[in-house]
């Protein structure tokens, strides 16, 4: 399951940016196993959907309706932001 357009892809490019980028997500990134991560990272993304639901009304009602399509985003998401929160930790 992918996104289906460039420009859902940049929603899902900002989404990344943000948990990336905030320094709760990047705490618990460091100090945490990838299983634990996801405790904290896990509510994180479904807040960040949430609150930018107007946005883009019809990926989000993809991602709160379709558990399959929103599962396979979490995973992929988890993973991405936990490397790249690590690799921070390593260049600092």
């Amino acid at each position: 399951m992918h996104p289906k357009t460039e420009r859902d892809q940049l929603l899902f490019d900002q989404f990344e940016e943000t948990w990336a980028a905030d320094p709760d997500v990047i705490d618990q990134a460091r100090t945490n196993t990838l299983e634990n991560f996801r405790l904290v990272y896990d509510h994180r993304f479904l807040d960040t959907v949430v609150s930018r639901m107007d946005e883009n009304e019809a990926i989000f009602k993809r991602i709160l309706d379709d558990p399959e399509f929103r599962q396979v985003l979490m995973d992929l998401y988890a993973g991405r932001v936990y490397r790249r929160a690590r690799e921070r930790a390593t260049d600092e």
